[in-house]
């Protein structure tokens, strides 16, 4: 992949379905480093993600994580919970970083 140019946020989606929409079980994020990630010589911190639950495209849930004085917090509708990052990220969508000055 190659960023050309960064703003304040950088958004990453991941390719969560197959070309029948269908979910795939193999994708992970182990080495993913929830402090800081090098993008386009900038520094950038993860501080929310967006998941899905569920097996295809078109059925599912999605809930976000959302970080908050270096604290994870799940927000589902109307609850939210603290939670740790979940290892491996198996069902993360999308990425949102912020650009660190």
């Amino acid at each position: 992949m190659n960023v050309s140019s960064t703003r304040q946020y950088l958004c990453i989606q991941l390719q969560l379905w197959n070309e029948l929409q269908e979910k795939m079980h193999n994708v992970s994020l182990i080495s993913l480093s929830t402090t800081s990630l090098k993008v386009d010589e900038k520094t950038y911190r993860i501080c929310s993600a967006i998941c899905h639950h569920g097996e295809s495209l078109h059925h599912g849930h999605y809930t976000s994580l959302i970080k908050k004085s270096n604290l994870w917090f799940r927000c589902n509708d109307l609850t939210s919970n603290k939670e740790r990052w979940p290892r491996g990220g198996k069902d993360i969508y999308l990425l949102i970083l912020e650009k660190q000055n």
